[in-house]
């Protein structure tokens, strides 16, 4: 499946399950403030699955970040697959979070319209440019980036937070207790 594809699906997707992201505790729309925030959860929990030497919890997150990064383009109407093809490749120590943290502020401050930001130009260009570092750095966390996406969205799109609000995650921890269990049974 082609990225541009998954790009189309997971934009379908997010709407019919979060419509405009409205907060269920103030009723303000999020947009793409939601899926950004769930960039930085996943990124925790790409630390998390590091520091405890875990490949298989390490690769859900990256594949989860993906998908969070998918739906946060839609949202802003940017193209993935332009910013996955022509993502930065760093060398040295991860950065996923001062990266995460420089994103906040670029996206912050053109909230508030603040330090130049209201500038299309000059938002569109570090805007960009930090999303490609992050996408590149995701990518070389993983063998096979682009077949751990396919593979995740193929297990995110089969749930649906409308019907089951309470158990989506229930199916989530279902296919890794599965895959879980495929990988100790090679070992």
């Amino acid at each position: 499946m082609q990225l541009s594809k998954i790009e189309e699906e997971v934009a379908e997707w997010s709407r019919r399950n979060f419509g405009a992201q409205v907060s269920k505790t103030t009723g303000q729309e999020l947009g793409s403030l939601a899926p950004l925030l769930g960039l930085g959860e996943e990124l925790g929990e790409l630390e998390e699955a590091r520091s405890k030497g875990d490949l298989f919890l390490l690769r859900d997150a990256v594949g989860d970040c993906f998908i969070y990064l998918l739906d946060y383009c839609s949202r802003e109407e940017l193209s993935f697959e332009s910013l996955w093809n022509s993502s930065i490749i760093m060398t040295g120590p991860k950065i996923y979070l001062h990266l995460y943290g420089k994103l906040l502020h670029v996206v912050l401050k053109r909230h508030q319209g603040i330090r130049g930001y209201d500038n299309d130009a000059k938002f569109l260009h570090e805007h960009t440019m930090l999303l490609r570092w992050i996408i590149g750095e995701l990518k070389q966390e993983v063998d096979a980036p682009e077949d751990l996406l396919q593979k995740v969205w193929q297990e995110v799109k089969e749930r649906d937070w409308k019907k089951n609000p309470e158990g989506a995650d229930k199916l989530k921890e279902k296919m890794n207790s599965a895959l879980s269990q495929a990988q100790e049974n090679k070992s």
